[in-house]
């Protein structure tokens, strides 16, 4: 009923206020009805249906979003039926060839009905969210094609950006006017301001760095002390947390839905290393958790439990934080706040991610697994990649590797390049990955260049093919 109304609704709604058009662009399989209303009407216009369906696939196009089986809906026949019967008369085809839109197998009359499948049928132009992940997606529906390699299935990528002012702290803007004359009003692809970066002295960039994460652990103290009172912790306690917060130790950040491919709980595999690694009175290291689990992902929600019993444990306690309530306010607070941002999915899981993108805006670094927008925005000298790019079928081995890897790139890199200063007290080679991941991140990783990718891939070509 929610996708009849997105879909059939919408493009009704469309219709309403006047706007007719010439490319629909699907994203992800949520509003697939559109389509199939446009497809009915056109054959109720004369058109026969094969050829109203040619037309209706020259102007649409699909955005899949994941390769999570959840992410792509699917629909016992029956229930479907009960809603989209009518279509079968509409389109005056049985009801067994209305449910075959919807599935990879058209002669399986107890197959799913399937948004993401019927999305396919009915857009000729089709894409994913990050290079990998389109490679991924080609591997997932090649049944939809009826081909037997993935090389044969039409579906490219646009990998996803972030809107630069949405995410940019307010105290770093001056910074980027002072120091890089950026032009955030009316900028288009071709202005790349951050190509500038090597100009910034290292002294400017740490400053700005510091900055930000004083004012992050100011923020963070305040919200800390609320979710302890609320919770009635013994005053003490609460006072000892709240003053364990350092403004001056590394910030690690993990802030995202708890879906459980993306491991909330992958740094807890080896408890005795990491607590070696956050107690070190020399090099302080802080990790601050945020994020829910939807209401139905019942084991998302028992990772936001493991991590919040893990911050209270003896040797975590004052070195990792949880906090509650995740929202928009939060992410851009954390986002803008950490130096370094940690994530660590299942790979290919994470179709692209959006979330590292935006430190690198607040001069922040990525420790990432290579999975998403990472393994094209990764360079070797722009933040650390988690492990390598291969994939193991037991899923314990995998979790055991990329803990064991994740552990040795903070323990043998990150750290000792935050730590690493000079006479001056600036981590040079750390303020150079800053500028470094300025260049290579800020302008391609834009909505800018986004919907450029958009616009000249699929939009123009949806339209002129119309």
């Amino acid at each position: 009923r929610q996708e009849v109304l997105l879909g059939v609704g919408g493009y009704h709604a469309l219709a309403e206020l006047g706007i007719e058009p010439t490319v629909l662009h699907l994203n992800e399989g949520h509003a697939a009805f559109a389509p199939l209303e446009e497809l009915a009407q056109f054959v109720e216009g004369g058109h026969e249906l094969d050829e109203a369906k040619d037309i209706i696939r020259r102007g649409s196009v699909f955005t899949t979003h994941t390769p999570v089986p959840a992410g792509n809906d699917r629909f016992d026949p029956k229930l479907t039926l009960k809603y989209i019967r009518s279509y079968a008369q509409r389109l005056d085809i049985s009801a067994h060839e209305l449910l075959a839109l919807g599935r990879e197998d058209e002669s399986d009359r107890t197959e799913s009905f399937c948004m993401t499948v019927l999305a396919l049928k009915l857009a000729k132009r089709a894409n994913g969210v990050a290079e990998l992940h389109g490679e991924t997606a080609r591997g997932m529906w090649t049944g939809v094609y009826g081909v037997s390699s993935s090389d044969e299935v039409p579906i490219g990528h646009v990998t996803n950006g972030v809107h630069v002012e949405t995410w940019l702290s307010d105290d770093a803007r001056p910074f980027y006017d002072q120091h890089l004359k950026a032009k955030w009003v009316g900028a288009g692809p071709e202005h790349d301001w951050w190509s500038k970066a090597d100009a910034v002295p290292n002294a400017e960039v740490w400053a700005l760095r510091e900055r930000l994460r004083r004012k992050f652990i100011t923020e963070l103290r305040v919200r800390m002390r609320d979710q302890y009172q609320y919770h009635a912790m013994d005053p003490r306690e609460q006072t000892d947390l709240y003053e364990s917060l350092r403004e001056d130790a590394l910030t690690i950040g993990f802030a995202r839905r708890f879906a459980t491919y993306k491991r909330a709980v992958l740094m807890f595999k080896d408890e005795q290393r990491l607590a070696r690694l956050l107690n070190d009175s020399d090099r302080p290291v802080q990790i601050v958790f945020a994020g829910k689990a939807h209401p139905a992902d019942l084991d998302g929600q028992a990772f936001v439990k493991q991590v919040w019993k893990h911050s209270r444990k003896p040797e975590f306690r004052g070195k990792i934080f949880f906090l509650q309530n995740y929202d928009h306010a939060i992410g851009r607070m954390m986002t803008s706040g950490v130096d370094l941002w940690l994530n660590n999915p299942v790979r290919p899981m994470e179709a692209s991610g959006t979330s590292g993108m935006k430190p690198a805006y607040n001069a922040g670094l990525n420790c990432s697994i290579l999975d998403g927008w990472w393994p094209e925005g990764y360079n070797g000298k722009n933040g650390w990649a988690i492990g390598d790019d291969q994939v193991f079928a037991d899923q314990r081995q995998q979790d055991n590797r990329d803990a064991i890897a994740l552990y040795d790139v903070l323990e043998s890199e990150v750290v000792p390049t935050f730590y690493n200063r000079g006479r001056d007290g600036v981590p040079a080679e750390w303020c150079s990955m800053v500028k470094e991941s300025w260049r290579s991140i800020c302008a391609f990783f834009s909505t800018h260049r986004m919907l450029e990718d958009y616009c000249n891939g699929y939009y123009w070509p949806a339209h002129n093919d119309h």
